[in-house]
């Protein structure tokens, strides 16, 4: 699945595979972004990707997300158990990158 839309006016992108995302996990997704926003105000954009690898395995989510920002852009990347987990994982990373700043 891809869904594009404006989000808080900055532009979000987000593509799934091998599965479709619940209403929570986007509800997460957009949390968590706004949490980000709140910190650095200066976001453009936003490009979240969720993989589900093999079901059988540990940490199979996977949540990459690709912050939009003047300069280089923010990245990071988590696997986990749970959705959820792997998104709040993520924001924390971006959040560290931010404050580096």
């Amino acid at each position: 699945m891809k869904k594009t839309e404006q989000f808080q006016n900055i532009k979000l992108d987000i593509q799934t595979v091998n599965f479709d995302p619940t209403s929570a996990t986007m509800a997460n997704v957009r949390q968590e972004l706004k949490k980000l926003m709140r910190l650095y105000g200066n976001i453009v954009g936003a490009d979240v990707y969720l993989l589900e690898t093999n079901v059988s395995e540990l940490k199979n989510k996977v949540a990459r997300i690709r912050v939009g920002v003047p300069g280089r852009d923010l990245f990071a990347e988590s696997a986990a158990n749970s959705w959820m987990q792997a998104i709040s994982d993520v924001a924390a990373k971006l959040r560290s990158q931010i404050m580096s700043r």
